[in-house]
C-alpha cells in the first residue's frame, strides 16, 4: 500500500509540478516480497519445503535489499529535494495529512491485520 500511496499522493502531485518525475515503484518489489512471504506461510507443510522455502525467502531478501537501498537513497537525494524545490511547506504538510490519512484508513487497517495474522502464523510454525 505504501508503494500505491506514495505515487498517488507524492510522485503523481510532483510529476505534475515538474513535469519530470518517473514512476518510483514500478518494480513494486516490496509487494513481490509480501506475496512470497504470504505464500510460503501457506504452503509450507513438511521440514523439507519449509528448508526449501526459507532458501528461496533468504536469496529473494538479499536482492530485495540491494535492490531497494539504492531505491531509499534515491527518494532521499533527489525526490526529497524536489519536493523542496515544487512545493511549499504548507502544500507539504497537506500532502503529509493525506498520506498519513491514507496509511490510516481502514483497508490499510484490516491489511496490517491480515498481515499480524500472517505473521502470529509464522511464529507458530
Amino acid at each position: 500500500m505504501h508503494e500505491q500511496i506514495e505515487n498517488e499522493y507524492i510522485i503523481g502531485l510532483l510529476q505534475q509540478r515538474s513535469q519530470t518525475i518517473y514512476n518510483v515503484h514500478s518494480d513494486n518489489k516490496l509487494s513481490e516480497m509480501l506475496s512470497l512471504f504470504e505464500k510460503g506461510l501457506k504452503n509450507v507443510k513438511n521440514e523439507y519445503e519449509q528448508l526449501n522455502y526459507a532458501k528461496q525467502l533468504k536469496e529473494r531478501l538479499e536482492a530485495f535489499t540491494r535492490d531497494f537501498l539504492p531505491h531509499m537513497k534515491e527518494e532521499e537525494e533527489v525526490f526529497q529535494p524536489m519536493l523542496m524545490e515544487y512545493f511549499t511547506y504548507e502544500e507539504l504538510k497537506d500532502i503529509k495529512k493525506k498520506v498519513i490519512a491514507q496509511h490510516c484508513s481502514q483497508k490499510d487497517t484490516a491489511e496490517l491485520l491480515r498481515g499480524l495474522s500472517l505473521w502470529n502464523h509464522a511464529e507458530e510454525r
